[in-house]
């Protein structure tokens, strides 16, 4: 679109339909939701630029769960505020404060001051509750919300009371006078409050329709988006929507490709676990093939020790015939339930030493002729008390029968550094999938196996429900200690993980 702005400077901006729809809809609480790519960024920027401009004094709030992504999508790169502003910049109508993630616009009313009184743009995260007091006493006129599904519905609930033109009226000849105050919650369909943005939006609205509710300050309008909305994108990187279609998870290619709120969640590993592609007969390992104990803790909750292999290479014979895995490919050939067989919530409630008798008395019985070597363990069970005491200490006492002067003799710590569950699970998604075709001995890249006899493995991991507020999650609560063990696994690869220098007794 054209437009000159109060600077007499021409703003040449292409809006897509529904982007126009959005800066022109009167004022409301509108959802921008759906696919990635949509280019509900930028209209964001795009909105807070217009509108600074046409309304001298408008305070908008531009708003992110972290700062980190906030800076990147909004003061950094081709798009962002810096390329979008910098005729104003040039001309000294505009600055940008990269230290307070402000921008400030020349276009007060005083004369002596212009700078007094004009519109600014705040860039904010909120990744805390001390961050969304910090705008308590703020009036929001115009409230853009990026990524807003990451933010707590709580924190959500706080900015729309802020939401609020205060004693500023817009000037009567802006052509965007009756679009304030607004507040846009731009985001695809996932996140920690997904299900609030749906039941408020997409489950009741017809797209499109801007409806007053009953009990809501504002009109509500649901505009739902597309990657194909967006030229721009389309024209700069025509493979995007390739790359989106070949997701591995069907319910991320859901929401991502096709932004659809209302897909079936299932398990976390619904169409990347396969029984027929990723459980592999029970088979005789090489000789001389070195095995990994992995392992977390449990006493009132099941513990579980999980046995894996990592293929170099060699040959491995399955029901009489020679398959060939690529390097670096896991397999799981053996386990440990450490809990109660009738009840399967309920851990066995023994002491760590007995847990260590528990294991060795299993490796005796089933892996007597195999070279079990350290995999990944648990890191908590390092953490030493004020006794300068940890629990593997106690462990390897039950598995040898006596003090171990190496700490490191049974396990390797796996400390879960933040975000390590969800990276866990999508690469155990990804080697999941490069495994489908094995007998066709068509593997490109190392995949994830677990063979038929690990039956309590094959009754939690493939199950494992999805966290509705959290897609790549599962959800709080459930039993996940072999899902926990095996992430371990695919995430060091090999047993060479952190090792603790030995303590000598």
């Amino acid at each position: 679109m054209g437009l000159t702005s109060s600077y007499d400077i021409p703003i040449e901006l292409n809006f897509q339909p529904k982007q126009r729809l959005i800066l022109e809809a009167p004022s409301s609480f509108i959802l921008a939701g759906g696919a990635a790519g949509g280019g509900k960024s930028w209209v964001i920027r795009a909105m807070a630029y217009i509108y600074s401009i046409s309304m001298p004094g408008l305070q908008t709030y531009i708003i992110r769960r972290e700062l980190k992504s906030l800076v990147q999508s909004y003061l950094a790169g081709d798009g962002g505020f810096p390329v979008m502003l910098q005729p104003l910049v040039d001309a000294k109508l505009c600055k940008i404060n990269y230290s307070t993630n402000t921008i400030s616009f020349k276009n007060g009313g005083a004369k002596r001051n212009r700078w007094a009184g004009g519109s600014v743009i705040r860039l904010i995260h909120l990744s805390s509750q001390a961050a969304i007091e910090s705008i308590t006493g703020a009036e929001l006129g115009l409230a853009l919300i990026d990524e807003s599904s990451s933010l707590p519905e709580e924190y959500i609930q706080h900015i729309i009371t802020r939401v609020r033109l205060g004693s500023w009226r817009p000037p009567e000849d802006s052509p965007y006078k009756h679009c304030v105050p607004k507040i846009v919650g731009a985001t695809n369909p996932s996140g920690v409050s997904r299900l609030w943005w749906k039941k408020k939006f997409v489950d009741v609205l017809e797209p499109y329709k801007l409806t007053k509710v009953e009990g809501e300050s504002l009109p509500l309008l649901f505009v739902p988006s597309l990657a194909i909305d967006n030229d721009a994108l389309m024209q700069s990187d025509p493979g995007y929507i390739e790359r989106l279609r070949s997701m591995d998870d069907e319910v991320k290619r859901q929401m991502y490709l096709y932004g659809n709120w209302n897909v079936d969640l299932d398990a976390l590993f619904t169409n990347s676990f396969k029984e027929s592609e990723n459980k592999l007969p029970q088979f005789k390992l090489p000789a001389g093939q070195k095995v990994y104990r992995n392992f977390d803790w449990g006493s009132s909750a099941p513990f579980a020790v999980i046995y894996n292999i990592v293929c170099d290479g060699t040959a491995i014979e399955i029901e009489d015939k020679k398959y060939y895995f690529p390097k670096g490919t896991i397999i799981i050939v053996d386990e440990i339930f450490g809990g109660d067989p009738h009840n399967l919530e309920k851990g066995l409630g023994i002491s760590d030493i007995q847990i260590g008798e528990h294991i060795r008395k299993y490796e005796l019985e089933h892996l007597n002729h195999v070279n079990v070597l350290p995999g990944a363990g648990d890191g908590a069970i390092y953490t030493r008390d004020n006794n300068k005491h940890c629990q593997v200490e106690d462990i390897n006492r039950g598995f040898y029968g006596r003090e171990m002067y190496d700490i490191n003799c049974l396990f390797k710590p796996f400390y879960k550094p933040a975000g390590s569950r969800i990276e866990g699970y999508s690469k155990m998604r990804s080697m999941f999938v490069a495994g489908h075709g094995w007998k066709n001995q068509s593997l490109t890249s190392p995949a994830l196996f677990v063979t038929s006899n690990c039956r309590y493995w094959l009754q939690q991991v493939p199950n494992l429900p999805r966290d509705p507020k959290n897609i790549d999650d599962c959800s709080k609560g459930t039993r996940d200690e072999f899902a926990d063990v095996t992430r371990y696994i695919v995430l060091t690869n090999s047993p060479q993980v952190r090792t603790i220098t030995a303590s000598v007794y």
